[in-house]
């Protein structure tokens, strides 16, 4: 499955963007497809430590809660903390 240059561009005017160059679009189709790989291998490993062969959707789901958790220790770290 692939997404379409004009869902991209959906996508992006959505999250605000009123003008897209195809250029931009391109690009973007890239970096969905890089961050979906990157996302596939850490889903993988939570996937393997629960000796399952099947990825499912809380394996994507654990990634998230680890990226969370990161963001929160880089901002504690930058003094960006709750007060």
């Amino acid at each position: 499955m692939t997404l379409s240059a004009y869902k991209i561009r959906q996508i992006m005017r959505k999250a605000g963007a009123k003008r897209i160059s195809m250029d931009a679009v391109e690009l973007m189709a890239a970096l969905l497809e890089d961050h979906c790989q990157e996302l596939t291998a850490k889903a993988l490993l939570f996937m393997e430590n629960s000796k399952r062969t099947t990825l499912m959707k809380k394996d994507l789901e654990l990634t998230q809660v680890g990226m969370i958790e990161q963001f929160s220790i880089l901002s504690l770290k930058k003094g960006g903390g709750e007060r």
